[in-house]
């Protein structure tokens, strides 16, 4: 059984809650977990009973650095009968995360695969955002240097006229401000940009404005993760 199991979006959450409670009858069953890095995969586990300490539970690597052929040295307790759990260092795994080809490869095995819902980032965040959702994609990180960046929010911006559709954006903290500027520069101002910080945290920010409206703020962005989302209207 390989079970996907959610965690917190923050490291400073405001409600325990915005966990579902089943996890406390799953985790005692786990033989095993997959984590993007063994400190958060401890910290997850720290938050639940278990058969045995957190620091006794066998922990595998899976993030954006392992390969395909790392899969199926990770499924193989699993094939063989135990119970592991994929966890993301944030959200649910395998939405903007290489735990999906954990799952794929699962699937091809013939392995049972439950997912138990949570918090998602980018459903959170058009929830917030008041842009239409009825039509979105989700495009991961920009390019980190600025012209290309630049020229990736301009083709986007056009996609979004083009479709109707919002545009979803994720960022390193560290380069939230960089991103920010370059999306108020290069979008028009008319169009409509929602910035979205520390979702379901103690400094939850998300306010949606015309790019017109942003550029006379002075707004400086604290380095938690971030979700940009704009929205072109004809």
């Amino acid at each position: 059984m390989l079970y996907l199991l959610p965690t917190f979006l923050s490291k400073n959450p405001r409600n325990p809650l915005y966990l579902p409670s089943i996890l406390e009858e799953i985790t005692p069953t786990l033989d095993g977990l997959i984590a993007e890095s063994e400190k958060e995969g401890r910290h997850f586990l720290s938050r639940f009973p278990l058969k045995v300490k957190p620091h006794q539970l066998p922990i595998a690597i899976l993030n954006a650095k392992s390969k395909d052929s790392d899969i199926p040295f990770l499924l193989e307790p699993i094939k063989e009968g135990q119970t592991w759990g994929l966890v993301a260092d944030a959200g649910v795994p395998c939405i903007a995360d290489p735990g999906s080809k954990l799952v794929f490869n699962a699937k091809k095995e013939k392995i049972e695969v439950r997912a138990i819902p949570g918090p998602s980032s980018i459903l959170l965040g058009l929830m917030l955002s008041g842009l239409p959702s009825q039509r979105f994609a989700f495009h991961g990180y920009l390019p980190k240097e600025t012209a290309p960046k630049e020229k990736r929010i301009k083709e986007l911006e056009n996609q979004s006229l083009a479709e109707q559709s919002t545009q979803v954006l994720i960022e390193a903290p560290h380069r939230n401000q960089a991103t920010f500027d370059s999306l108020i520069r290069v979008l028009s101002p008319d169009t409509l940009l929602t910035v979205a910080q520390d979702i379901l945290g103690s400094e939850e920010f998300a306010e949606t404005r015309r790019v017109s409206v942003w550029r006379r703020k002075e707004l400086e962005l604290p380095k938690s993760p971030a979700l940009f989302l704009f929205y072109r209207k004809k």
